[in-house]
């Protein structure tokens, strides 16, 4: 992602240069679920930070539970190879968590093994025969005072019972004890010392675009450890899911001529903003009238279509606009038949001037007043 940050930085100069305005991508963060994360008892307090390799925006920190609600929204400006992550990271700062780093730091030092006993400790010490000095020096006397000779086999036996018990056989070595599998924590999530993040999701916006064009677009990305898994038989190692987060995408085309701050700056604002251009490109009735006034100076039957507000004059043939009334400059409606303004004169006498049944006169900021009249009663009520 980081790649992308020169070409981002280019495309910025660029625009404020030429004065050629980029699309606006409003991301809304609404939440985290299907967490799967060995959470402490303690309170655990987290953020999602948007990285795209220019800006590093981080969410308030809230405590970490499953199908929690964020609600953060980020606007960020869009270019061709536009993607972005976003990380869970945990606060550091946290009593319970500076705990859980430092045993997973400093595990348990393992029990050494006991040491081997000596076979020489184990051999009971061998009986000595002592041998006379008198004996030595007078050898005339030995056959005088030695014993018979025993037979053969009384010599071996007397000789075997003499020799030494066989020695003690030694106790077979105990392997060193190991230690004991460290409890599966939350610590073990980060990837080292300085890192506080558990989990992250990388998005490319590029394959998305088009279906959050003007419009919201909900969607999920699964969120993934640091590191990687078991293997599997295929011998790929996939990092696991810990938690999926849930995303609004909304896209807001280019537009030339208007300033940064002139731009809406939310998803709602944008909305709102879509909505109030449909409503002024909305057809909401058309029909023939009468206008007097304006560019008729005398009575002219005219085929009128109520676009937003503004009344569109059409040519009938051609179907072409030939002239719109701006209504939102009128400031006053008046019903010239009714009983208390009706001017009265005989329906005989007809006066292209005069005031003309089932009409209704405008009157504007300027003071011109434009009167028009239907062909028929339901009409007029339409209208």
């Amino acid at each position: 992602m980081n790649t992308h940050a020169k070409e981002l930085r280019a495309a910025r100069a660029r625009e404020a240069i030429e004065g050629k305005a980029s699309g606006t991508v409003f991301v809304k963060v609404l939440g985290l679920e299907a967490l799967n994360l060995p959470l402490p008892k303690e309170e655990t307090h987290f953020c999602i930070t948007l990285d795209n390799g220019i800006d590093y925006i981080r969410t308030p920190y809230q405590v970490l539970t499953d199908g929690v609600r964020i609600n953060q929204e980020f606007s960020l400006v869009e270019h061709s190879n536009f993607e972005f992550s976003l990380s869970l990271d945990i606060r550091r700062s946290d009593p319970h968590i500076v705990k859980l780093v430092h045993e997973r730091n400093n595990p348990p030092k393992a029990a050494p093994a006991p040491r081997p006993v000596s076979r020489q400790l184990l051999e009971p010490p061998r009986p000595q025969t002592p041998v006379s000095s008198v004996a030595s020096r007078t050898g005339g006397f030995r056959a005088l005072f030695q014993s018979p000779r025993k037979p053969k086999h009384q010599r071996s036996q007397s000789s075997i019972s003499a020799m030494p018990p066989p020695p003690a056989p030694l106790p077979p070595a105990q392997p060193a004890q190991s230690s004991r599998p460290q409890p599966e924590t939350i610590a073990r999530y980060l990837v080292d010392a300085n890192s506080s993040t558990v989990a992250k999701t990388h998005i490319a916006f590029k394959p998305i675009s088009r279906q959050c064009e003007a419009k919201v677009l909900e969607i999920r990305y699964p969120m993934f450890a640091m590191f990687k898994g078991t293997a599997k038989a295929d011998g790929t190692s996939p990092r696991p899911q810990v938690a999926k987060i849930t995303l609004q995408f909304l896209r807001l085309p280019p537009i030339p001529g208007l300033e940064p701050e002139e731009l809406p700056g939310s998803i709602e604002e944008t909305l709102r903003g879509l909505r109030h251009h449909a409503w002024h490109d909305q057809t909401y009735h058309e029909g023939i009238l009468t206008q007097v006034g304006g560019d008729c100076r005398v009575p002219r039957r005219r085929m009128f279509r109520l676009v937003g507000a503004n009344l569109v004059a059409i040519n009938e043939v051609t179907r072409k606009e030939v002239a719109s009334i701006d209504l939102a400059e009128a400031v006053e409606l008046t019903d010239p038949n009714a009983a208390a303004s009706a001017p009265k004169r005989d329906l005989d006498d007809y006066d292209p001037f005069g005031v003309r049944p089932r009409s209704f006169q405008l009157k504007f900021k300027d003071g011109e007043k434009l009167t028009f009249s239907a062909d028929k009663d339901d009409d007029k009520a339409v209208w």
